[in-house]
């Protein structure tokens, strides 16, 4: 007994992949020799497939598979900027949201900094902008993304995407003139 497929991703549909079921080297048929049913095959987790014999044959099988949450793609940095930094990132509407985690590299743990809640607005495929601001000037930053899913008081999160590593811009140089003082020998500011 194999299942034709083990893992999904979630896209807010009910996952049913066909059993091949082969007895003494013969196949049987779905719908004549056993039935097919499925629990928890909708949402992420791990959901089962049951196949229950009909008419002659007796019994049932169960074969579990898994339905992962999506992973976030086409992260990327946007913009640098001296105090903040702009990321971007396509929407996927089957999901509540995105958690932003930055990298600490002196703990060298990854904490959310900033969750973006998908709204009515969403579409699927878009390409998302997003900042994290207060930032210090000419400094190192890491971000990755995560999505998350809130049904029935429960959060499901993914995979991490890979995070991105850059740097925020140095502070605006400020142009001073000089003046030197024949008499005094000394360099003032003009």
């Amino acid at each position: 007994i194999k299942l034709s497929k083990r893992t999904y991703t979630f896209t807010n549909t009910r996952k049913k992949p066909t059993f091949t079921i082969t007895y003494e080297g013969e196949e049987l048929l779905d719908g004549l020799c056993y039935e097919t049913s499925y629990a928890n095959n909708k949402y992420p987790g791990t959901a089962t497939a049951t196949a229950t014999g009909l008419r002659n044959i007796s019994g049932e099988k169960d074969k579990t598979f898994s339905i992962n949450m999506p992973k976030v793609k086409g992260f990327a940095v946007d913009k640098n900027y001296a105090t903040s930094l702009r990321y971007r990132f396509t929407t996927n509407t089957d999901v509540t949201g995105y958690k932003v985690y930055q990298y600490n590299y002196k703990t060298k743990k990854y904490k959310v900094v900033k969750t973006i809640k998908n709204t009515k607005t969403t579409k699927d495929g878009v390409k998302k902008t997003f900042k994290v601001k207060k930032l210090k000037t000419a400094t190192k930053y890491r971000y990755r993304v995560k999505t998350y899913l809130t049904y029935n008081k429960k959060t499901y999160r993914s995979d991490p995407c890979a995070g991105k590593t850059t740097y925020t811009k140095p502070a605006t140089e400020k142009t001073i003139r000089m003046r030197r003082s024949k008499k005094k020998k000394t360099i003032s500011e003009s």
